[in-house]
């Protein structure tokens, strides 16, 4: 492997030549310990090595830096960091046994490998400046445009051949023009064929890699064309390249452009159809962004001088020559070497960011995180779906706002790590009776966005855990390998539980006396003994009338003491008076005929404290007058509460309205034909001097035939009336015969 490093040449109007270096050759077998080391470009963040090579017997590590790609690994240096014979390699990682076969390789060969002997003028090899610092060109030309490497500028003079660096298509490298300048002391190079080559300088034939060019194009007649290759081989055997064709012949009309994608292989020439005529870009700095979007199709766009995109071309390989892009081909630059009518001015390339891994949204198990970053393009942006992707491999499509479309893999990763929790205190107080004390704790919980997962702790839950703290950590790990941070907890062991007193409500007695005995029960509750309660005063004691607190307290055999519980007795004198067995009901008597009626009834009451004293007025068998009479009793205890029941008596007359009964006429026979004494009784109801009077009264003389007899009775309750008949007849003579004779003559 022979590495050579940039020579200086004499300063032109255009800036200034590069730092001087030597030329290190290496054999076969440091080529083998310098592949190991992955000197190509590597995609994603790696390792930039530092080795100090001013003594190229003794090949030192200088350092180690941090490195997103190749081009950050050169970029970053300076002469101060980098001073004469530094040499910078970029790798993956900075695992030591690599960093030691780089070094080893070095050293083996130093001693039998040929260096190139310095021309005359040029500094010995360990006078060389740092390969890094060539590389960067300048610290103000790789910083021009965020995120792009600026590899030539096109300052200075043009460089001379390097086989491992920069090769021509002719012998005739052309002439540094300067139509306008597009920065400060820019220039452009007339050339018939150039390549860049890796890994001195950055590929851009991956997919993802864009790169850019300037452009300047001159109103003068005729045609031209220039070439911007994207995907050159170093044996130059093969370049596919973007044709761009400035037309001029009709100076009426005006200067246009065309875009043709163009695949050289083995130097012969194929292209596609090319792009639409678009005049207006004469005499100024174009723009040219190259972008490979999958391994065989390619897009171009033109942005004119004030960044407007002017033209887009797309171009598949597939179709032009059944071709596919590498992933290892650098830049090309060709220009018509009969002419000056086309200039370019530095190449830079751009790297599409492609995640692909993107870790999972907080708290979700998918990613909502942009797979695509790529800012190469001036105006175009991105828009990938799907927009939310779910844990493991997906298939991701992103598509520019000029409607190109990147596919590719992104894998979403698990990087959530659980939580564990806890819903209870920090420490955890068990109480035991003996040496140890099996705990169970429930309320330990592992949360994930992805899984659901069971915490372990230890010691487990259910363990025996000894007299004293213990400390219990409990961790998670879900499928992903993601440990949550441990969460600890303590558990202390120990018989300090008091016993628990239940609290009594307060009592309420009441007495006869000026004390009463009062009984109550108290229950006490410990984790390890029976405990009595003791009391004061203690249950039976006799309470005096009034409220005593009553306190009562408890002591296990470890000595824990429970909290005092207190409540009330209180004690009430006798208040409450007698009771009537039964209410006293209203009573009725009957007087007869008289004016009054002796009544009795029996009021009895009860009392707490002794049969109580009742009186009533007016007092059981008492006269009462016909009428209703108010009765009241008075039952009287010892404390002489007293209690009053009234009643009422009413006494009536059992009279019954005077009735006759049916009455009829009254039928005598008078003998003698004459007035005659008659006699009859005339029966009737009700009492009390209820009899009946008649008239003509019984015993009267009535004369022969009907006379009416009236009679009525009355008494206090109303009368009655009734009549009949008294019929005297007169009977036949017992001499009739007679007096028939003499009425008859004889």
């Amino acid at each position: 492997m022979v590495v050579k490093l940039a020579e200086g040449e004499t300063p032109s109007t255009c800036g200034e030549g590069n730092e001087t270096t030597g030329l290190l050759q290496l054999g076969k077998t440091s080529i083998a310990h310098l592949a190991v080391g992955r000197l190509e470009i590597v995609q994603g963040q790696g390792c930039c090595v530092v080795i100090d090579a001013s003594n190229w017997s003794n090949p030192t590590l200088a350092r180690t830096e941090t490195a997103w790609t190749t081009d950050d690994c050169y970029s970053n240096a300076t002469e101060a960091q980098d001073p004469a014979g530094y040499i910078r390699y970029f790798m993956r990682g900075c695992p030591d046994d690599l960093i030691e076969n780089i070094l080893k390789g070095m050293k083996a060969h130093a001693e039998t490998a040929e260096v190139e002997e310095a021309a005359p003028g040029r500094p010995k090899r360990a006078e060389a400046a740092s390969l890094a610092l060539t590389r960067a060109e300048s610290s103000s030309a790789r910083s021009a445009a965020s995120g792009k490497t600026v590899f030539e500028n096109f300052e200075g003079t043009w460089p001379e051949p390097d086989s491992t660096r920069i090769r021509y298509f002719r012998p005739s490298r052309g002439t540094l023009r300067s139509p306008g300048a597009r920065g400060t002391a820019n220039c452009i190079v007339l050339v018939g064929g150039a390549i860049w080559l890796s890994p001195a300088f950055p590929v851009t034939s991956r997919v993802g890699t864009t790169l850019e060019a300037f452009l300047w194009m001159s109103s003068g007649r005729g045609i031209e064309f220039g070439e911007i290759g994207f995907d050159s081989s170093p044996d130059i055997t093969g370049t596919k390249l973007l044709e761009v064709v400035r037309d001029c012949r009709d100076i009426s009309t005006g200067c246009t452009c065309q875009l043709y994608f163009v695949d050289r292989a083995n130097w012969g020439r194929k292209r596609d159809g090319g792009s639409a005529r678009v005049p207006g870009l004469e005499e100024q700095w174009l723009q040219i962004t190259i972008q490979v979007i999958s391994t065989t199709e390619v897009v171009a766009r033109l942005f004119d001088g004030s960044q407007n995109q002017r033209m887009t071309h797309k171009g598949d390989y597939s179709a032009i020559n059944f071709n596919t892009i590498s992933d290892s081909g650098t830049a090309w630059v060709a220009l018509d070497p009969s002419v000056d009518k086309i200039a370019v001015d530095e190449l830079a390339s751009c790297n599409a960011d492609f995640h692909e891994e993107l870790p999972t949204d907080e708290g979700q198990c998918t990613s909502s995180q942009i797979p695509l970053n790529d800012t190469c393009v001036p105006g175009v942006n991105y828009t990938c779906s799907p927009a939310q992707l779910p844990v493991g491999t997906n298939q991701v499509s992103c598509e520019s706002s000029d409607g190109y479309a990147y596919n590719f893999e992104t894998e979403v990763k698990d990087t959530g790590p659980p939580l564990v929790s806890n819903n209870f205190s920090d420490v955890l107080e068990v109480a035991t009776c003996g040496h140890s004390a099996r705990v169970t704790f429930v309320g330990v919980e592992a949360s994930d966005n992805c899984d659901t997962l069971t915490p372990t702790c230890t010691p487990a839950s259910g363990s025996l855990f000894c007299l004293g703290t213990t400390d219990v950590t409990c961790t998670a790990q879900d499928l992903s390998g993601n440990n949550a941070t441990p969460m600890t907890f303590q558990v202390t062991v120990g018989d300090t539980t008091p016993p628990l007193i239940t609290q009594l409500a307060d009592t309420h007695v009441t007495t006869c006396a000026e004390t009463a005995q009062v009984a109550f029960e108290v229950e006490v509750s410990d984790n390890c003994d029976n405990v009595e309660p003791i009391c004061a005063p203690a249950s039976g004691s006799f309470f005096p009338v009034g409220t005593t607190n009553v306190t009562c307290t408890a002591q296990d055999s470890a000595g824990n003491a429970a909290t005092p519980m207190t409540f009330h007795v209180t004690v009430a004198g006798d208040t409450t008076p007698p009771a009537f067995n039964a209410t006293l009901e209203n009573k009725t008597a009957d007087a007869g005929c008289g004016d009054v009626a002796q009544v009795s009834f029996e009021a009895v009451a009860t009392d707490g404290c002794g049969p109580p004293q009742v009186s009533c007025i007016p007092p059981s068998l008492s006269l009462f007058p016909v009428g209703s009479t108010r009765v009241q009793c008075v039952a009287t205890d010892a404390s002489g509460n007293a209690a009053t029941e009234n009643f009422d008596v009413t006494v009536t007359k059992g009279v019954e309205p005077p009735s006759f009964g049916p009455s009829s006429d009254v039928e005598v026979h008078s003998p003698y034909c004459r007035a005659m004494r008659v006699q009859f009784a005339v029966p009737s109801t009700g009492g009390c001097g209820a009899g009946a009077e008649c008239f003509p009264a019984s015993g009267s003389l009535f004369r022969l035939g009907k006379t009416q007899v009236t009679c009525t009775a009355s008494n206090d309750a109303g009368s009655a009336e009734t009549s009949f008949n008294v019929h005297v007849s007169c009977d036949a003579p017992p001499y009739r015969h007679r007096w028939r004779g003499r009425a008859g003559g004889t």
